[in-house]
């Protein structure tokens, strides 16, 4: 027997009472469902800041500082510090950022001058003017500015190449694609 059941039986009998049945645990609450984000709510990750780990939030997201791990974020990122994971996002501003793994944005990226991104990145639109080595697969257009640099093929419906820029893929523009061919009587 329990502690607990031999001092209730002890009770009862100076009480001469008959045993009384161990009272029964306390139901637990029912956790209540999570409610929507604050619109102005921001989780930022200090540059003093490692996380190993996934990250999912409905806010929007800083990271400052360096995550081990995937992330998925319904609201903007802003990326100034280390990724090495997946990240999707409803869209990205990456500044001086290193980012290890595939980007996906259901909106704009921006990959800002000093930013290194190893993965493959799809976004809606895109504007290019760090460094990516993986394909690009941009539903609307993408501008690849003066400073930026990818290794990789690029796939959208626009692109824009300012002098300066360098592209080393292949290049799929949409708008081509269904086109008669106008070399197939030569």
């Amino acid at each position: 027997m329990s502690a607990k059941s031999n001092f209730m039986q002890a009770l009862n009998e100076i009480g001469g009472d008959k045993p009384a049945e161990a009272p029964a645990a306390p139901a637990r609450p029912t956790p209540a469902p999570a409610q929507p984000a604050d619109p102005s709510a921001r989780t930022v990750i200090t540059r003093d800041t490692r996380i190993v780990g996934s990250i999912t939030t409905s806010s929007a997201l800083d990271v400052a500082g360096t995550v081990v791990g995937d992330i998925v974020c319904e609201a903007d990122m802003r990326v100034t510090g280390r990724i090495e994971g997946n990240v999707a996002a409803n869209g990205i501003e990456m500044a001086g950022s290193r980012i290890k793994g595939d980007v996906s944005v259901k909106g704009t990226a921006y990959v800002r001058q000093g930013s290194v991104t190893v993965g493959n990145l799809s976004a809606k639109t895109a504007e290019i003017n760090g460094n990516i080595k993986g394909d690009l697969s941009i539903e609307g257009g993408v501008q690849i500015l003066d400073n930026g640099h990818v290794v990789g093929d690029v796939k959208a419906d626009v692109l824009e190449i300012t002098r300066g820029a360098a592209v080393q893929g292949r290049l799929l523009i949409r708008s081509s694609e269904g086109r008669p061919d106008p070399f197939a009587d030569l």
